[in-house]
């Protein structure tokens, strides 16, 4: 990611943003294996306090009727928040990375993130709204 990673309102997360910001949840999950329990704490430690501003966020942007133009910065603030999520579990449940007495990570894949199923979303889609 270059340039603006962010909203104005949360530069103090900048930083995280460039490592953190990831749309997907296979990247997501990636990122929180190949991460160390301290440096999943430092996420997890900033992250928390600002949860609930970043929902405020979103919800003033829906409010505004433009949900489905949310800008770049907005969507990298959404994915910010995804991680924590991910970050979540390994601090808060399993004191560690991986998911204790699960099955190998890499045998997880997300449904929603397969081709099929972006075909599937693309033919209902406009049905929907």
């Amino acid at each position: 990611m270059r340039g603006k990673l962010l909203p104005q309102e949360f530069a103090d997360l900048q930083d995280l943003a460039a490592d953190w910001s990831l749309s997907t949840e296979r990247e997501r999950q990636g990122k929180r294996l190949a991460s160390s329990m301290q440096e999943l704490r430092s996420v997890y430690d900033r992250l928390v306090p600002r949860a609930e501003a970043i929902l405020e966020h979103m919800r003033l942007l829906e409010a505004g009727g433009k949900p489905k133009t949310i800008p770049e910065e907005s969507h990298n603030l959404i994915y910010l928040l995804y991680s924590l999520a991910e970050i979540g579990q390994a601090i808060e449940v399993h004191g560690q990375p991986e998911v204790v007495n699960g099955f190998e990570a890499k045998r997880w894949v997300a449904e929603h993130e397969s081709p099929a199923w972006k075909a599937f979303e693309q033919r209902v889609r406009p049905t929907l709204v």
